[in-house]
């Protein structure tokens, strides 16, 4: 398992989710809320604006689908604040469960023509 030190280690690369054509939500107790926006991706976790609150440490699956692909990620919620300047939208940091790297792999794979380095 990764400590706080060993997260920061791992490349984050921005991503930009309005470009993508899939479908971005996050399933929080059987309930699906929609996923706004990211700033960073990294193969252990990343940032999302949502529309509604969530309790850090809560279990989440992080769903996305295109027409070729639905993957589903498993993680919790590492922190949670009010996004300032957004309405009612809530920023989040989601550590992607450690035990499921091939899952994080794909995700950050199907997701690198979004990211800054790969363009």
């Amino acid at each position: 398992m990764h400590t706080e030190f060993d997260r920061r280690q791992l490349r984050r690369s921005k991503v930009d989710l309005t470009q993508t054509s899939g479908d971005f939500r996050l399933e929080i107790n059987g309930k699906n809320i929609p996923i706004l926006d990211s700033n960073h991706i990294s193969i252990s976790g990343m940032d999302i604006k949502a529309s509604e609150a969530a309790r850090p440490s809560s279990s989440v699956k992080l769903h996305f689908r295109t027409p070729d692909i639905h993957l589903a990620i498993k993680g919790h919620i590492a922190w949670c604040a009010e996004s300032l300047g957004d309405g009612n939208a809530y920023a989040m940091g989601i550590e992607f469960d450690p035990t499921s790297i091939d899952d994080n792999s794909l995700l950050f794979l199907a997701l690198r023509r979004y990211m800054d380095h790969f363009q």
